[in-house]
């Protein structure tokens, strides 16, 4: 989001960067790439923010009073959407050849490290796939013509 709001004061910058989770991004940055020239973004970004901050706050204070006289939640499976709600915002965004390269080492790591304790494996499946995209985004770019060469 930084090359959107960069050229915001700081007093947008600190609440926006404050308000800026996984799904405020997924909702807030295809108008900036639809829209990239609408001075009105921020302010989009901020409603977004303050919309999702305001209900997360209050579900979880409804969980915290009233979450255990939901009989059989656990079975629910509100586990799997969290993954099923993740899966649903990436997948929009796998515009290119690095990027997917990403979520599928990512992926694949994350399989295989499924076992190890603490979750190591999902913090290291996650480096893992970000190095490797952005080796393969680096690797695509075409190196920029110098003013000097022989054509």
């Amino acid at each position: 989001m930084l090359p959107h709001i960069k050229h915001l004061p700081q007093c947008w910058r600190v609440p926006l960067g404050f308000l800026l989770i996984d799904e405020v991004f997924a909702a807030t940055y295809p108008r900036y790439l639809n829209n990239p020239t609408d001075g009105n973004n921020h302010w989009h970004y901020l409603g977004v923010g303050v919309a999702f901050y305001l209900s997360w706050n209050v579900a979880t204070i409804i969980g915290i009073f009233f979450g255990t006289s939901i009989p059989g939640i656990e079975t629910w499976g509100l586990d799997f959407a969290m993954s099923a709600t993740f899966i649903g915002m990436v997948m929009p965004h796998l515009v290119n050849k690095p990027m997917i390269i990403a979520v599928v080492t990512s992926g694949s790591l994350a399989l295989l490290t499924f076992d190890w304790p603490h979750k190591m494996g999902l913090v290291l499946s996650s480096l893992i796939g970000m190095a490797v995209g952005y080796y393969f985004e680096q690797a695509t770019k075409t190196p920029p013509q110098s003013l000097t060469e022989e054509k």
